[in-house]
């Protein structure tokens, strides 16, 4: 095996001395012949289906598994969980768009199982794996003392938030709390009131994941990818959560009309964020599997993402809890229509996860030749500017005062 690090710093050196001005041109001539059309074929109404029966064995977001059991739920109390939720849904996005029905099946599963998370752990929910049905744990809220509507209230609003995972929608942090905030920061009397509402930013992503075949996020490593680590909250949160995810901040900096995301697990671009989400008000990302996220830019009906070779990624802040981890995530896409640049910012909460970095396959450096070398002697150029000649050796072994962005 070789060091991930050291291959990158290497490139980077090696290209940073061929000069800035020749290399940068040459590579926006090679990346303005790569770049994917963006998807723009409306798909027909999605469908959620919500499995109450279920005794199948199932896998979490993090590779877990479980045993669903029977939900014990009365028929009027299921009619109830999929009429609330259907209308979460029509109240966001519009009647018709979205059809909420008992089964299994459908563009989206989620799985009511009357027992709990394994282990007994806690948590309310799941996304599952991509493709996979998403799961609700109704036995974690019997036993946190939920019953009659409070139950019903509970189990719908849980199903809603993992069923808007599946469909791109993140976290927020937001108080009072709305349908897509932590868990941790939700309260038991909160889950049963039937008080929460998507934001209009969750409109937003919903509007854009629609139109597309599917918006999951993928569960694989493709070399060029964001490596994100999920991990683990550092300290308990204050209440207990739906789901256990990797939350961060996002600040994106573009051309107008500019938009960030990642590219779903079938391959289309799912919308996160644009020029808005700055950093007096940043957005957010939610990632929920410790995978490769093959962030993109998306403008003028074209794609740029980092599997296609249009990203450059920096990584610093060494996690203090996981130091193989950084907290920071600086993101460069150098397209034709200028430089668009996204910062990930995993400080948002004490956790044992964060970025790594990725390189990318031999064959492709080869084939990418001056786009490539582009892209890395901008970021050679930046590291110089940062932190001097003298600093490499602290980058290489994550010591000194500087912490350089190390960017592969």
């Amino acid at each position: 095996m070789y060091d991930m690090n050291r291959y990158a710093f290497v490139l980077s050196e090696r290209w940073g001395r061929l000069g800035s001005s020749a290399v940068v041109t040459a590579g926006l001539l090679f990346l303005a012949c790569g770049i994917a059309l963006a998807p723009g074929v409306a798909h027909a109404q999605k469908t959620i289906k919500v499995n109450f029966n279920s005794t199948a064995e199932l896998q979490e977001s993090d590779g877990k598994t479980v045993t669903a059991t029977v939900s014990t739920l009365t028929a009027a109390q299921k009619a109830a969980v999929i009429a609330q939720v259907q209308k979460e849904y029509d109240d966001a996005v519009g009647s018709g768009k979205v059809k909420v029905s008992e089964g299994s099946g459908g563009d989206y599963d989620i799985t009511v199982s009357g027992g709990t998370k394994p282990n007994n752990a806690p948590g309310y929910g799941d996304a599952g794996k991509p493709g996979k049905s998403g799961i609700v744990y109704e036995g974690r809220f019997i036993a946190r003392g939920l019953s009659g509507d409070g139950l019903v209230n509970g189990v719908a609003e849980t199903v809603a938030h993992e069923a808007g995972h599946k469909l791109g929608l993140k976290h927020n942090w937001d108080s009072p709390p709305t349908k897509m905030t932590e868990g941790g920061k939700v309260t038991i009397d909160q889950r049963k009131a039937d008080a929460r509402v998507f934001t209009e930013a969750d409109k937003k992503v919903l509007a854009n994941s629609l139109a597309l075949g599917n918006a999951e996020q993928k569960d694989t490593f493709v070399k060029g990818d964001l490596g994100v680590i999920v991990g683990q909250k550092a300290f308990a949160p204050p209440n207990e959560p739906d789901d256990d995810y990797l939350d961060v901040f996002a600040v994106f900096t573009g051309a107008a009309g500019a938009a960030f995301g990642y590219i779903s697990n079938t391959g289309e671009f799912a919308f996160q964020g644009d020029t808005t989400d700055t950093a007096l008000n940043p957005g957010f990302m939610t990632f929920l599997y410790t995978a490769g996220a093959n962030l993109a830019v998306a403008f003028g009906g074209q794609i740029f993402s980092l599997e296609d070779g249009f990203g450059s990624i920096g990584l610093s802040n060494p996690n203090p809890f996981d130091p193989q981890d950084f907290l920071t995530a600086d993101i460069i896409f150098l397209t034709p229509f200028g430089a668009h640049e996204l910062v990930l910012n995993a400080t948002i909460d004490a956790t044992t996860g964060g970025f790594v970095p990725g390189v990318p396959e031999p064959g492709p450096l080869l084939l990418l030749g001056p786009g490539l070398a582009g892209l890395v002697g901008i970021a050679w150029k930046r590291y110089r500017q940062r932190c001097g000649d003298g600093a490499i050796a602290a980058c290489m072994s994550r010591r000194g005062g500087c912490h350089p962005t190390l960017r592969v």
